[in-house]
């Protein structure tokens, strides 16, 4: 069993491939964020990013300016004063906890793929997880894969279908492909068509 986590329901498939001896693999997307020395020194480089610049304007136009055409080409954000107001929170493991159950689930043999995204995250530079984690056995027994230029939704189509790809690449290069055999009825007919 491979369970896929994205965002907070990697707090269940994290749960599971901790409890459950038949999850040999599991795939985190957009899960548990640390932040790092890493981080905080590539920080300052989002204050050289026009889309940042553009929805921090659009989000200061006063409210009977907003349906204009330049802040619409602007901004293409809600700009609803209550989208501000919404705040989703979720408890994270400590930082300790968590890199001792990645350290679990390698001991059990279980490999570990990690998706995240620079746009809207806490992630932002390649090396992230293994700066956190700082222990070999991590970079030896998971994949991680980064994409700065995607979002959090993985809103353009582009990035969903390399995300997809990417990951069924992970599972058939890790596990090898399982697919179940196509009954002998469903090839014949195949072959004759």
């Amino acid at each position: 069993m491979i369970p896929v986590g994205f965002c907070s329901g990697v707090d269940t498939a994290h749960r599971l491939a901790l409890a459950d001896e038949r999850v040999s693999g599991v795939c985190f997307i957009e899960g548990y964020v640390y932040r790092t020395r890493g981080f905080y020194v590539r920080y300052p480089l989002r204050l050289f990013e026009p889309a940042r610049w553009r929805r921090a304007v659009a989000r200061n136009i006063p409210q009977p300016l907003r349906g204009a055409p330049l802040v619409r080409r602007l901004g293409r954000i809600p700009l609803s004063a209550a989208d501000d107001d919404i705040v989703y929170l979720r408890e994270y493991p400590s930082p300790g906890q968590i890199r001792g159950d990645y350290a679990s689930m390698i001991a059990c043999g279980k490999r570990l793929f990690f998706v995240y995204v620079g746009k809207d995250s806490s992630y932002n530079h390649a090396n992230q997880l293994l700066e956190f984690a700082g222990t070999p056995e991590l970079q030896r027994h998971a994949e991680i894969e980064y994409y700065p230029r995607a979002d959090h939704t993985f809103y353009l189509p582009d990035d969903r279908r390399r995300l997809v790809q990417r990951i069924c690449v992970w599972v058939d290069r890790t596990f090898g492909s399982r697919r179940p055999a196509q009954p002998a009825s469903d090839s014949r007919e195949r072959d004759r068509e």
